[in-house]
């Protein structure tokens, strides 16, 4: 899997819901506090950030009049001269401008076509398909050394059951979570809906990726597929959310090479401070 980084990705969540450029905020205003106007834009952005159906919108409306009167209240005891809260706002102002040159620069890209959807439904039946809700007792380990699991498939095979496997995990120094529950294929980590897709109630299947290790013993399996229609909306949302997030790492990259970066620690990142300083 590629890497993106984390600078992107934290930028592509908030514009995946939000657009910052724009027009002229010419919308009408809904109330004001201590003199400040609220405008219905405000409230739609707000709604967009959170998730959140319009139907909602008086509500927050009140929670913008909160917020706009304790920024008041801030500004008036000079809390914005703080040297924290200026750091603060500074950076919060880097992101905006961050997002909206990503925007602007991304506009109109990384649009999924009916084909990839399509392709990407078929590629992926376990999850869509031939989906099915699994429940479940798992063990999880995030420090996994390699051999693990062949160890645990070898202890599986012999007719140990979750406990005796949990039991040997911690005998042999391993940290790791335990959990019960029902979840849809798509819920599960990746390395695990096509592993699962042919399991029977009562197996145990050992998978994995990278450090991290996943024991499952399937309880039970009942069909819950999704249609193509169905599937749509949320294929066509990750296909063009990892299309734009590869497309702002290549911008990224390409703006580097003619940026005037200067490290102070010996013209490289390797000494840069790891704890707060105090």
């Amino acid at each position: 899997m590629r890497r993106i980084p984390l600078l992107i990705l934290s930028l592509l969540a908030v514009s995946g819901c939000d657009r910052i450029v724009g027009k002229a905020d010419d919308s009408p205003i809904l109330a004001r506090a201590n003199g400040a106007a609220i405008t219905q834009r405000e409230v739609d952005l707000a709604l967009q950030r959170g998730g959140l159906q319009k139907d909602a919108g008086k509500q927050m409306l009140e929670s913008l009049i909160d917020q706009q009167i304790l920024a008041s209240a801030a500004q008036d005891d000079k809390l914005d001269q703080n040297p924290g809260v200026r750091d603060a706002l500074e950076a919060a102002r880097k992101q905006v401008l961050a997002q909206a040159y990503l925007e602007k620069r991304m506009a109109g890209q990384g649009k999924a076509t009916d084909q990839q959807v399509e392709d990407y439904f078929k590629q992926h039946a376990s999850i869509f398909g031939q989906r099915r809700v699994y429940a479940f007792h798992s063990l999880t380990v995030v420090n996994a050394k390699p051999g693990l699991e062949q160890e645990l498939r070898s202890e599986i095979d012999a007719g140990k059951g979750m406990n005796e496997v949990a039991a040997s995990l911690g005998a042999a120094g391993y940290r790791f979570s335990s959990a019960s529950g029902t979840a849809g294929a798509e819920q599960l980590p990746a390395y695990l809906p096509d592993l699962l897709s042919k399991a029977e109630p009562g197996q145990t299947v050992v998978a994995g990726s990278g450090n991290t290790l996943t024991v499952m013993n399937v309880l039970d399996a009942k069909p819950r597929p999704l249609s193509l229609d169905e599937a749509k909306p949320v294929i066509r949302r990750y296909l063009e959310g990892s299309a734009r997030a590869q497309i702002a790492k290549q911008l990224l990259q390409d703006m580097r090479r003619t940026a005037k970066i200067e490290y102070s620690s010996g013209g490289t990142s390797d000494s840069i401070m790891t704890t707060a300083p105090k």
